[in-house]
């Protein structure tokens, strides 16, 4: 019974991302800088500190459930003194060779995506690669 009653939570909260994707979508060109938004926790929920090459410091979350990712993240140089934080939405897979693949949500030629894996310290590292053809390397301590 718990297990019927923890499917119907997990499905009611799929539907409920999709919606506050497409609606979130069509609301806004990007997604940066969008208000907070309610997650669906019911997976592994990681956090932490890292550095984007080129980029500087970045906070990110990340929960995990079965293969899927979802996630956000925030330049800490930008968000220093702002009451809002501008969070940068990612969704996500995790393949069956243990790599991840996050895009960020929103349409710009800035946007792109994190290929990457978890390594034994804990942290996610790999390959940030942007729209427009430009890479940097990450490594955020997650935990």
């Amino acid at each position: 019974m718990k297990a019927i009653n923890f499917l119907r939570y997990v499905i009611m909260c799929v539907f409920i991302l999709i919606g506050l994707q497409y609606s979130n979508a069509q609301e806004n060109d990007i997604m940066q800088g969008s208000p907070e938004r309610d997650y669906c926790y019911g997976g592994d929920v990681y956090s932490g500190y890292g550095t984007i090459s080129g980029a500087g410091k970045v906070y990110m979350v990340i929960e995990i459930v079965g293969d899927y990712i979802s996630g956000k993240y925030y330049y800490v140089k930008t968000n220093k003194n702002r009451k809002n934080i501008a969070w940068i939405y990612l969704d996500g897979t995790w393949g069956y060779d243990g790599t991840i693949n996050l895009a960020e949500e929103g349409y710009s030629n800035k946007n792109g995506t994190f290929v990457g894996r978890f390594v034994k310290s804990g942290a996610f590292k790999g390959t940030f690669y942007r729209n427009d053809g430009k890479r940097f390397s990450f490594n955020i301590n997650l935990k």
